[in-house]
């Protein structure tokens, strides 16, 4: 118990650390939205600073013979150039990506992390210097067992001190009153004449400024280094995680428990090495116990929206065989001529192996969206257990291949179980940390991998033929072509078959997949596992190289690198992996150092100012670049977008007759949605049948799109929902479209990297199983069920199949929306607001669709719509709701006669007399009966 109380003493300390530097973390993703990554690395830079200046000797005998300034100058100095730094950061970096993906800012955040860790490196050296005691260094004595460091009190009560003050700044003062607005609702503070950018380049300062002095403060405790400083920002991320970003308290609370909870860990060290095999000396266990919080409480950190975000762009998965297998040919050429220089097919190795994991980020996150840090993590973990089973039975290379990428896709299966919970920046960091446990608890672990000794897997052989890298380098360099093509191919095929579809439907809108029946959970999953099988591969080609292979290189900081790589390169694009990896160390790249001396001392500079450059500038990468550039110059491809195939033409017949739908009646009963103490539903009933047009009526904030959101499983109700003779209470909201029950979206909610084409195919049905398999394997024709080719031809929307949602106009975009909930197939369909926007003769004519849907189609229609010509017009029968109650229900005639309905919609000092029927268009005067011909 004795050692507990002393274990936890000293985690107050390391507690205080991290509470130090997540309070900057915190203030600035409030003043701007941003995850600041590169926090570490602005205090390893900060506390170099302070070192040059204050004790230059510390740093080598280079700098020796300058003297020192005093304390609190040199302090003052550091604090102020990283304050400067965090600055520059902002207004040079950040505030030209305000409309870029929070992929795209988080990645900058990488590059200035890579950026400051490798200008370090070439400024001061690697080597850790001694650093002088800033606090008083005497020892308390509490008990005779248990003592204190004075040093560790006092960085607690700085750190409580810190959160007072930013605590009370923010509550009570102008200062925090216009930040948190900013925070709050950016367009609404800019609206009140505050400045964003003013805001944000205030705290990036002040946050910047935080690190520093935390830096400082905290290295005599800790000691320096380039690495261990700026990848601690890794657990000061799973506290802030654990504290949930809410406030500067929680911050300072979850912090003292990461490292008490560390430093006790310590203590059973013992436990966890005779029984588990595994070592908690270093910082995993607390990354672990705040991944097993973040899984099970699944909260998210509330990422800030901004106008107009745009993902990175996407190839078409188009494998052009003209230009690939002449390629393969050259490169296989190529091998077979430079064979005999073991340097350069190396070099060759190494470059196939990084663009084949770089391909299992393309899949995750160029097509899914979901964000991983921890790529070679997963590979090493496949590579590992490859490694392991050959050693211990002289596996050929195929089979420890094929274990390698099985064991790899399991893993990447467990981190996909926190991304079915987590997503943005908050899986970012949850990966990290995974990568982090991985490389401390696996890789760095002797009675695992071997540690530094690595684990001897013998010579690689293929079918008993000799290909080890060691004594036949050109045979393992054609090995690594073979399977990256390989991989390439896939990954192609999965970018045009179904799987690729859900993927990027996903990565666009997870509302809008699940409401065209995608399943968001086994999307996920399935991209997870088919990267981590990826990954697997490089890592098994990886450990397989050489006789002997040690996993310790592959830590969180190298599955930053490869982030950093494949954006340059292109995240989208199969080419950009290939791209992307001729910056990684030992690739292509690296041959240059044979004709300049030091050039691979400056890669890593090269690889963070590149992923700086293309994420500010480019953030689609080199390929799109290039692509782009010979768009222009051919004049071929329509500028500014990489174009579908067009050869995919769809025959569209001259007649399609209309498929009636399964008929299912809709029924809603007793319907309550809460929202904490608001009741915005409150015990509405509706009945839709087949055929039948109902529509749900009422002023704004009436509770019509909250009923909406429920009956499609999008929110938490109370009451029953019936769909045909079944309840669908418990169902999910891909299950209920799938079952018949389609919505469409008062904001479209389309699918911006996918065409028209390819948006009207994703309602297509996808199990999932081995139909999925077969289609990666050899995708099949584009193939439109009669449901889609009719609706292309009702809908008129021939003509834009192969455009892309913004190159169309705003009411066949409209059009496009309905037509894909169409293609569904719904046996009822949920209109939100089908013609805002739209002008009257548009109007008019999406009326004359919509009773065709239910007259020919057989479709049950529940609509909401502001447009009263619309709805009276189109209607069997309204409902009228106000303030989530109920008001009347009945024919357009009855509702126009109703009082009760009149106040409701248009006020009660409006409310006309009886008689007077609710107004309509001048120009609708059409009857329901001939608005349905």
């Amino acid at each position: 118990m004795t050692n507990v109380i002393q274990y936890a003493l000293l985690g107050l300390g390391l507690g205080a650390i991290y509470t130090l530097l997540g309070q900057g973390v915190v203030l600035i993703y409030r003043g701007s939205g941003v995850l600041n990554i590169a926090h570490g690395g602005f205090a390893m830079f900060g506390a170099y600073l302070y070192l040059q200046l204050h004790v230059p000797s510390s740093l080598g005998a280079s700098y020796s013979s300058q003297p020192g300034w005093p304390v609190l100058p040199a302090f003052l100095a550091a604090v102020s150039a990283t304050a400067a730094i965090g600055l520059a950061t902002d207004r040079l970096l950040l505030r030209g990506m305000r409309n870029a993906s929070p992929l795209s800012r988080l990645i900058a955040t990488v590059g200035v992390l890579l950026v400051l860790i490798a200008a370090a490196s070439k400024i001061w050296g690697a080597s850790p210097p001694f650093v002088p005691a800033i606090l008083p260094t005497s020892i308390w004595q509490l008990s005779p067992s248990v003592t204190l460091p004075s040093s560790y009190a006092w960085m607690v009560g700085i750190a409580v001190a810190i959160t007072v003050l930013l605590t009370v700044v923010w509550r009570f003062t102008r200062i925090g009153w216009v930040t948190a607005a900013v925070s709050q609702n950016e367009r609404g503070a800019a609206a009140l004449g505050i400045s964003p950018g003013f805001v944000s380049s205030a705290t990036w300062t002040a946050g910047a400024g935080l690190a520093a002095a935390a830096g400082i403060l905290l290295t005599p405790i800790t000691q320096i280094s380039v690495g261990s400083l700026s990848l601690l920002i890794i657990p000061v991320l799973a506290a802030l995680l654990l504290g949930g970003f809410q406030s500067f308290p929680a911050t300072l609370a979850s912090g003292m428990f990461v490292g008490v909870a560390q430093t006790v860990a310590v203590n059973y060290n013992d436990f966890f090495e005779k029984h588990l095999h595994i070592t908690m000396t270093s910082d995993a266990f607390p990354v672990l116990v705040v991944l097993l919080v973040m899984i099970v409480r699944g909260s998210s950190l509330p990422l800030r929206g901004h106008i107009g975000e745009r993902l990175p762009a996407i190839g078409t998965g188009r494998i052009r065989w003209r230009i690939v297998l002449p390629t393969i040919a050259i490169g296989s050429g190529l091998i077979v001529a430079l064979s005999s220089n073991p340097t350069v097919m190396a070099a060759l190795t190494v470059t196939f192996i990084a663009a084949t994991l770089l391909l299992s980020l393309v899949v995750l996150m160029g097509y899914a969206g979901q964000i991983s840090l921890a790529q070679y993590a997963l590979a090493g973990v496949g590579g590992l257990l490859a490694a392991r089973l050959a050693q211990r039975s002289g596996l050929d290379l195929v089979p420890a291949l094929a274990v390698g990428v099985l064991g790899a896709m399991v893993a990447g299966l467990i981190i996909a179980i926190p991304a079915l919970r987590l997503r943005g920046v908050n899986l970012a960091v949850i990966t990290l940390a995974a990568a982090w446990a991985v490389h401390d608890m696996v890789f760095t672990n002797p009675q695992v991998s071997g540690e530094t000794a690595g684990v001897s897997v013998g010579r690689a052989t293929l079918f008993g033929w000799e290909i080890s890298g060691q004594t036949h380098p050109g045979r393992y360099a054609a090995f690594t072509l073979a399977i990256f093509a390989l991989a390439c191919v896939l990954v192609a095929n999965i970018r045009r078959s179904r799987l690729g579809r859900n993927m990027i439907a996903v990565r666009s809108n997870e509302r809008a997949a699940a409401a065209s029946g995608v399943s968001v959970f086994r999307t996920k999953l399935l991209a997870f596992a088919i990267s981590g099988a990826i990954a697997g591969s490089a890592g098994t080609m990886l450990a397989f190289q050489y006789e002997s292979t040690s996993f310790v290189t592959l830590d969180a900081f190298t599955s930053l690198l490869a982030v950093a790589w494949v954006v340059i390169g292109g995240v989208g694009f199969i080419m950009g992996a290939l791209l992307g990896a001729l910056l990684a160390p030992g690739a292509v790249l690296s041959l240059l150092g044979s004709y300049w001396h030091g050039f691979g001392e400056w890669l890593a500079l090269i690889g963070g100012v590149g992923a700086l450059l293309a994420v500010r500038f480019n953030q689609d990468g080199v390929v799109y670049g290039l692509r782009r550039a010979f768009s222009q110059a051919t004049a071929k491809i329509p500028q500014g977008r990489p174009t579908s195939h067009r050869g995919d033409d769809v025959a569209i017949p001259p007649k399609i007759e209309p498929t009636c739908v399964v008929p299912q009646r809709l029924q809603i009963e007793n319907l309550t949605v809460r929202y904490g103490g608001i009741v915005a539903v409150d015990a509405i009933g509706i009945s839709v049948a087949p055929g039948e047009v109902v529509g749900l009526i009422g002023p704004n904030g009436a509770g019509k799109t909250s009923l909406m959101d429920a009956v499609s499983g999008f929110a938490h109700y109370e009451g029953n929902i019936r769909l045909g003779h079944e309840r669908i209470d418990q169902w999910s909201a891909h299950r209920r479209a799938r079952s018949g029950l389609v919505r469409s979206f008062q904001g479209l909610e389309l699918f911006p990297e996918m065409t028209v084409l390819e948006n009207l195919q994703v309602p297509g049905h996808f199990d999932g199983g081995a139909s999925a398999l077969i289609e990666i394997l050899r995708p099949r024709q584009v193939r439109l069920s009669e449901v889609t080719l009719a609706a292309i031809q009702d809908f008129g929307l021939a003509p834009i199949l192969h455009k892309f949602p913004d190159e169309i106009s705003y009411g066949q975009r409209r059009l496009v929306a309905i037509a894909r909930a169409v293609a569904a197939q719904p046996s009822v369909l949920l209109l939100d607001e089908p013609v805002a926007g739209l002008s009257e003769h548009e109007s008019h004519e999406f009326a004359i669709l919509v009773r065709q849907l239910a007259n020919a189609w057989g479709m049950a229609i529940l609509v909401i719509e502001h447009d009263m010509g619309f709805v009276m017009n189109t209607c069997d029968r309204i409902t009228v709701i106000n303030f989530g109650k109920h008001v009347c229900t009945g024919t357009p005639d009855e509702v126009r006669a109703d009082r009760a309905a009149i106040a409701a919609y248009l006020g009660d000092e409006a409310s006309p007399d009886p008689a007077d029927p609710i107004p309509v268009s001048e120009t609708e005067t059409r009857t329901p009966s001939e608005a349905r011909l």
